[in-house]
């Protein structure tokens, strides 16, 4: 079993990468909920580890923002396109090589929980955080459907098996251990958006490398575990844990 998050995207980052170009809008209120909790304000400098393929870049509307996306697994830095706004550096998300207090926000999104050091992760935020600046992790809460779906269904039917360190008390203390002040903590649900079930089906099997399981299991996994309305388009329920952490001023 491949179990840390950069042996996990070293492996299937291009299915995952493909996955997201199919179906941008897909998780479009999950960027909209770190980007509300972040508060941008002109000029800031941000940082979004790990990045994945530079998604959060192309959501932000707020002028002269400089997003620095740090990314541990080749297969996403290769896909992460540096252009005007966006950096990107390739490495430990606990060593970073920013200068200390050199940036305005921190964001993570769904990337912790396949991440065994986090109390250096948290550490290496706090140190390149200025006074006042704003960790902002939404992750998959411990005891939630979502985690069910993950270690459950995406278990069996992901070749290299999924196994995620949630966000639970050990999280809260370690992020409170590395000198974190916690603003805000708690659980959002929201759904994905999709035109249709097929694309649903399409959509989280490449996201979730369900390389082991047909159509028909994928959308019987996502009725077990999430559910489904479909309306006016399809909507696969999703929740996850929002914690803003802050840098004290002094």
């Amino acid at each position: 079993m491949f179990d840390s998050y950069q042996d996990i995207f070293n492996q299937r980052g291009a299915a995952y990468h493909e996955g997201m170009l199919r179906y941008p809008e897909a998780r479009r209120h999950e960027f909209a909920l770190v980007l509300d909790a972040a508060q941008l304000q002109p000029g800031d400098t941000v940082v979004d580890m790990p990045s994945g393929g530079g998604y959060l870049r192309d959501r932000i509307d707020t002028p002269d923002v400089e997003v620095i996306a740090v990314e541990t697994t080749q297969a996403f830095y290769d896909q992460c396109r540096e252009r005007p706004g966006l950096q990107r550096r390739l490495g430990p998300l606990s060593e970073t090589g920013l200068p200390e207090a050199s940036v305005d926000v921190v964001v993570s999104l769904a990337g912790l929980h396949h991440v065994d050091d986090r109390a250096g992760v948290f550490a290496e935020v706090l140190r390149i955080l200025r006074p006042g600046g704003r960790f902002v992790a939404a992750d998959v809460r411990a005891g939630s459907p979502v985690e069910g779906f993950l270690d459950s269904f995406v278990n069996a039917h992901n070749s290299m098996g999924h196994e995620g360190a949630f966000v639970d008390d050990r999280f809260r203390t370690a992020l409170r251990g590395a000198g974190f002040e916690i603003e805000r903590d708690e659980t959002v649900a929201y759904p994905w958006v999709f035109d249709s079930a097929e694309a649903m089906v399409e959509c989280c099997t490449l996201v979730f490398g369900l390389d082991e399981a047909s159509p028909e299991a994928v959308r019987a996994g996502i009725d077990r575990w999430l559910g489904v309305t479909e309306a006016d388009g399809v909507e696969m329920a999703w929740e996850l844990q929002l914690v803003v952490g802050r840098r004290p001023e002094a």
